[in-house]
């Protein structure tokens, strides 16, 4: 039989929290999976698959909720199951920086690097691998879904004036700060990489906290900036040493390419 293993987050009280009993669950291997039947296929590459799914106590399209919430909220996440791959890829992802014993692993390790200095990402909630020497041959990643973001063409078809405009590339400018304070490369984003949060920051707040903050005339106020959030991770990221040519050259083949 072989042995598993399984991370949680802090705030995720057990595995039945995310609506599973075990590894198997989360990896599609079995049905246990309280939001299985209501799983959709997000995207897929060369040995993962990308889903998404209900927790427990989410409502469904009519608003009816058919379970309980067990512990660790509502709403949907995204499990990423990674099976195979290529020696070639796992080698990279155990011998390269972060050293991960699974693919899941590795993108483990990168968000909570990237949360470490502030980079907005989805939650990691739970990883599961499955036992090996080496490098788990199969393994699963769970993320909470982002709530309240659109993609930042779709942002700024909405809002056109130039104080939003102003404000969206200030928060670019924090965000990819952030993004070069993490340490981590290639930096090669796409548009399906990158959201931006709809929810209004300069609306009036009931915080005590930012109506106390002081005010600057003419300047943008506290949390006057919408969230940057870096949806998913480019192919390859890891743990690197960059320089500012280094950077500025990544960059440029984004743009070049047609991305963000």
């Amino acid at each position: 039989m072989k042995t598993t293993t399984l991370r949680l987050a802090p705030d995720v009280p057990d595995l039945q929290g995310l609506g599973a009993d075990c590894f198997e669950d989360l990896m599609g291997w079995t049905e246990g999976l309280v939001g299985g039947p209501r799983a959709e296929l997000v995207d897929e590459g060369k040995g993962w698959k990308l889903w998404r799914a209900p927790l427990p106590g989410t409502p469904d399209a009519d608003g009816k909720v058919s379970e309980r919430p067990r512990g660790a909220g509502t709403g949907w996440i995204q499990i990423k199951r990674f099976e195979g791959g290529g020696l070639g890829s796992a080698m990279k992802a155990r011998l390269g920086q972060p050293r991960s014993s699974s693919f899941a692993g590795k993108e483990w390790n990168l968000l909570c690097s990237l949360r470490e200095v502030g980079v907005p990402t989805p939650e990691p909630l739970a990883i599961g691998e499955l036992g090996a020497a080496l490098f788990s041959p199969a393994s699963v990643l769970v993320t909470r879904e982002l709530e309240d973001v659109q993609p930042m063409e779709a942002w700024l078809a909405e809002r056109t004036d130039g104080r939003s405009r102003a404000r969206l590339s200030r928060a670019f400018g924090v965000f990819f700060r952030r993004l070069l304070s993490a340490g981590v490369g290639p930096l090669s984003l796409t548009p399906s990489s990158i959201v931006v949060g709809t929810e209004d920051p300069s609306a009036a707040s009931d915080c005590a906290f930012v109506q106390l903050a002081p005010k600057v005339e003419g300047a943008l106020r506290f949390g006057d900036l919408p969230d940057v959030c870096l949806v998913s991770l480019p192919e390859g990221l890891g743990l690197a040493e960059l320089d500012a040519a280094a950077v500025l050259s990544d960059l440029g083949r984004s743009f070049d390419q047609g991305s963000v």
